[in-house]
């Protein structure tokens, strides 16, 4: 399996002519390019080498003080992880997009704030060690909704920086937590979105 779509008119699109500038937006090039995955409902997985390779920072560590002073409030922000969620909300942050599955380094955690802020999250399935269609769907879907949304996986969030990269527009942010460092900050680019899409073929291929 390999991520192409078609056109509103039916032709096939593969990453040669959508790269050569038939599709300028990325944020349309996401959507295009995952429709394949999102209709075929298979979850990607990764192996050890690519689990390695996913395990290092793909934007800016920061600290709380950075943050505060380097991000605007207005930003928009897709938010991974408890920790990371609930710290921004205590910054004042309203991420557009929060996924949090209520435990923080595999045990359940007691953070009111993320309660109170998204009282009725979507909840989604996502087995450790995958991408599931599922909570990949749900990224996509959320990513156009205008009012904040929080997104509750049972399982495993740790792969869905990559559903939330694929989905965003450029100069969006996407956040996670990376331990007893601080908050790894990426700004979403296209070098970026391509970046993820290489990603999630490997991940195909590996889950064949």
């Amino acid at each position: 399996m390999t991520f192409t779509g078609t056109d509103e008119g039916g032709t096939k699109l593969g990453l040669s002519n959508i790269y050569m500038g038939r599709y300028i937006d990325t944020f349309v090039l996401s959507i295009i390019m995952s429709g394949v995955f999102l209709r075929g409902g298979s979850n990607l997985g990764v192996n050890d080498e690519l689990r390695k390779e996913l395990s290092g920072p793909f934007g800016i560590i920061m600290n709380t003080r950075q943050i505060s002073k380097k991000i605007r409030k207005d930003e928009t922000i897709y938010a991974i992880g408890d920790i990371t969620v609930a710290t921004l909300l205590e910054l004042g942050y309203a991420p557009k997009v929060a996924i949090f599955d209520y435990k923080t380094e595999r045990k359940t955690s007691n953070l009111p704030i993320i309660r109170k802020t998204y009282r009725n999250p979507i909840c989604v399935r996502n087995p450790r060690g995958v991408l599931s269609a599922a909570l990949m769907n749900t990224v996509g879907r959320v990513s156009m909704m205008k009012s904040p949304v929080g997104i509750r996986v049972y399982g495993e969030e740790d792969l869905a920086s990559l559903a939330c990269i694929h989905f965003a527009k450029r100069g969006d942010l996407v956040m996670y937590g990376m331990r007893n460092r601080g908050i790894i900050v990426i700004r979403v680019n296209q070098k970026m979105k391509r970046y993820v899409i290489k990603i999630f073929n490997i991940m195909a291929k590996t889950s064949k």
